[in-house]
C-alpha cells in the first residue's frame, strides 16, 4: 500500500493496483470499525438503562411524568439491581419497557375478578 502525504490531511494510505490484499484489508477495517461500533451502541444503551433505573428507583427531577412513571415502573419490575444489570447487557431499552408492559397486563389480569 502507497502512502500520500495530503495537504492538510497528514498521511493518508491509498489503495494501488500493485497490492491485490487491499479489498481485504479494507474489508477487515470495515468489519473492526462496525463491530467497535455496536459493542459502543450496547455499551451507551446499558449505561442509558442503568440510569433509567436508578433515577426511577432513587427520584425524579426534571423528568416528564410520563417518563418518570416509566423509570419508576422498571424499578419496581426489576427491584434487584444485580437483575438489571444482567439485563442492560442483554436487552435495550425497548425490550425492557415491553417487558414492563407484560407485567402490567399480568398484575391487572390478577387484580380483574
Amino acid at each position: 500500500m502507497s502512502i500520500k502525504k495530503t495537504v492538510g490531511a497528514g498521511l493518508r494510505a491509498c489503495p494501488t493496483d500493485k497490492q491485490p490484499m487491499n479489498k481485504m484489508f479494507y474489508h477487515d477495517l470495515k468489519g473492526i470499525v462496525e463491530q467497535s461500533k455496536q459493542e459502543i451502541a450496547v455499551g451507551v444503551n446499558a449505561t442509558m438503562s442503568m440510569m433509567y433505573w436508578q433515577i426511577g428507583k432513587e427520584y425524579g427531577n426534571s423528568f416528564s411524568l410520563k417518563n418518570l412513571r416509566r423509570m419508576i415502573q422498571f424499578s419496581e419490575v426489576f427491584p434487584d439491581k444485580q437483575i438489571v444489570v444482567s439485563l442492560i447487557r442483554q436487552l435495550s431499552w425497548t425490550h425492557i419497557s415491553i417487558e414492563r408492559a407484560k407485567n402490567r397486563l399480568a398484575q391487572k389480569e390478577v387484580e380483574t375478578p
